[in-house]
């Protein structure tokens, strides 16, 4: 018996000889009285013994546990309760803590995948061991509730074993059939032994499930995760101008920013997206994924500047869509050729000269050629352009133009300010930026030595922006495309501020991701097992005496059979026992304290 135990052999602590003694021999009074529980003696003895046995209170539930054994039992369960609690503590703040960092170096991620098997490994570990103690701790009541035979017992004993339960369950199961009377009690002590098994049996599923509560996205993936970014200086088209563009200033500063909006316009069919439907989905990708957007019933569209992710020297290597926005709203009217001059109209359609505009095509027109003829202006960030479409065909002389086929349209390009800036004026995309956007497809970025002239830009009408006038609403979407496409170019190919600003950074990388419900049904489900499985034990646990699960313990609790059995027989095999007794544990007190002994039920 180890030091810690609280019994002493019973052959010091009671006065029982070892089996090998002889039985004659003038031992002490309590050997002699335990060892005819299990045969005959003389009167004396025999009456001794009984008295001495009936000092100990009789079995079952009320009866005072040995002082200090709620203590021992409390401890026991209580100790791996915490442990399963720091266990958990550590595997959630291990999970969160990952998610939080964002993107995960190689390192990072072999650092987290030791983690993350290592606590759920521990943590099933843990669940072994504390059902192990529970069942260790309800065989001695189990062993008092009732009697059984030699082999019950002996599985009985080692109910800290999943194997022995299993034993046990099946065991009893066939007695069912064996023991018509009490098939009832039997069902019921298999089905005990078949829920303790899958109540340990689910303990380590559940901690199996802990590897489905998070996810890795792919290798190489695109993390977006707040961060230093770069923006587009929205101040000018120009990659060389100022961050304050001095329209005013100079004939080359104005005609190289009107045609960088032209050509950004007119490339926005090839490269940048079309979307029919607004949306907050925010997808990182590599380079650009420039896209605009429809609003269905509003006649405009709406871009969403793009957070951009690299060095100094390439500063568009990743990008996401941000939370700020700018809407492209336009208005149309469609007036043929013939009736211009019967109707009143905002532009100078008297200046223009038949051999600007475009045989069989689309011909746009903007009077604004300098952005500082405000006459020509629907408000500070909206232009008023002219459209005509004609139809030529070939004629005797070649080319004919029949004008009765002509349409002219006159469209308000109005462009909003940039929303969700958070009052950061870098964000902001200048008035003059907004009226150099919104009249592009008229412009050709050629200087006029006149004011009283006008711009234009002439498409074939196999293109994009060159089909004919007939719906009003789809002039107005073309025309608000082209601008729409101009910003959203800009936004890609102008220049960028001289320094980062606060926004959402796309990294490469792995990316774990918690998966909260999962993680905190699971760890509900597994800890409330736990927690309410403690009390249950305890209280039943603490309803008959307890010892330690030690070889030299069970040694004394089978002390008495034993002897029986080797003064009866010098050799007895075990199935024949099985059928020949059945025991009861009882327990007596001696001057150590209670001791466990297993006598034959009577």
């Amino acid at each position: 018996m180890t030091s810690g135990s609280p019994y002493k052999p019973l052959a010091q602590s009671s006065g029982l000889s070892s089996p090998s003694n002889n039985r004659n021999s003038s031992s002490s009074s309590h050997s002699v009285e335990l060892e005819n529980l299990g045969r005959g003696g003389n009167n004396n003895r025999k009456n001794k013994a009984q008295t001495d046995i009936s000092t100990a209170p009789s079995g079952g539930v009320g009866r005072a546990p040995p002082p200090g054994q709620c203590r021992i039992i409390l401890a026991r369960l209580a100790s791996r309760l915490v442990i399963d609690i720091v266990l958990w503590a550590s595997f959630i703040m291990a999970v969160l803590y990952t998610e939080k960092v964002g993107a995960l170096t190689r390192y990072q991620k072999h650092l987290f995948n030791a983690v993350g098997v290592g606590l759920p490994l521990m943590l099933g570990l843990n669940y072994n061991s504390s059902f192990q103690a529970m069942a260790g701790i309800m065989r001695w009541k189990v062993l008092e509730s009732s009697i059984y035979t030699f082999k019950e017992t002996d599985l009985i004993l080692s109910l800290d074993s999943f194997l022995t339960v299993t034993k046990l369950g099946i065991h009893w199961s066939k007695q069912m059939a064996k023991k018509a009377g009490k098939r009832w009690m039997y069902f019921g002590r298999a089905l005990a032994c078949l829920g303790w098994v899958f109540l340990t049996l689910g303990s380590q599923i559940g901690v199996g499930l802990l590897g489905l509560t998070f996810d890795f996205n792919s290798e190489n993936a695109l993390i977006p995760e707040p961060g230093k970014v770069w923006v587009t200086n929205l101040a000018t088209y120009s990659r060389t101008a100022p961050l304050s563009i001095p329209v005013a200033v100079g004939i080359t500063t104005i005609n190289e920013e009107q045609y960088r909006a032209h050509q950004y316009g007119d490339l926005g069919d090839q490269f940048v997206k079309e979307s029919n439907a607004s949306s907050n989905v925010k997808i990182p990708s590599y380079g650009s994924n420039i896209s605009i957007t429809w609003l269905e019933g509003g006649s405009a569209w709406e871009y969403r500047f793009q957070d951009w992710t690299g060095t100094q020297q390439d500063p568009r290597q990743q990008s996401i869509p941000s939370d700020r926005i700018i809407t492209v709203k336009t208005n149309c009217t469609i007036i043929h050729w013939n009736q211009l001059w019967n109707t009143s109209h905002h532009l100078n359609w008297s200046q223009v000269k038949y051999e600007d505009i475009a045989p069989d095509g689309v011909t746009f027109l903007n009077f604004d050629t300098d952005g500082k003829q405000k006459e020509f202006w629907c408000d500070n960030r909206c232009a008023r352009i002219g459209g005509v479409a004609t139809t030529w065909y070939e004629g005797g002389s070649g080319l004919t133009n029949d004008t009765s086929q002509w349409n002219a349209t006159e469209c308000d390009v109005a462009i909003s300010s940039v929303s969700n800036t958070g009052n950061a004026t870098y964000y902001e995309l200048s008035d003059e930026v907004a009226q150099l956007a919104a009249g592009a497809i008229a412009m050709d970025g050629i200087a006029r030595l006149t004011q009283d002239s006008y711009q234009f830009y002439r498409y074939n009408n196999r293109t994009t922006w060159g089909s004919d006038f007939v719906d009003k609403n789809e002039v107005a979407k073309r025309v608000g495309r082209f601008a729409a496409g101009s910003i959203a170019l800009l936004d890609f190919y102008g220049g960028t501020l001289d320094h980062e600003v606060d926004g959402t950074k796309v990294l490469i990388g792995v990316k774990l991701t918690a998966k909260r419900p999962q993680l905190w049904i699971v760890m509900g489900i597994l800890v409330g097992v736990h927690f309410i499985l403690l009390p249950v034990v305890l209280y039943f646990g603490n309803t008959a005496p307890y010892a330690d699960g030690s070889h030299l313990s069970t040694a004394i609790l089978f002390n008495s059979v034993l002897n029986e059995v080797q003064h009866e027989k010098k050799f007895i095999k075990s199935k024949e026992l099985h059928k020949e007794k059945t025991y009861k544990t009882s327990f007596m007190h001696s001057e150590e304290g209670p001791v466990l002994v297993l006598r034959p039920a009577e």
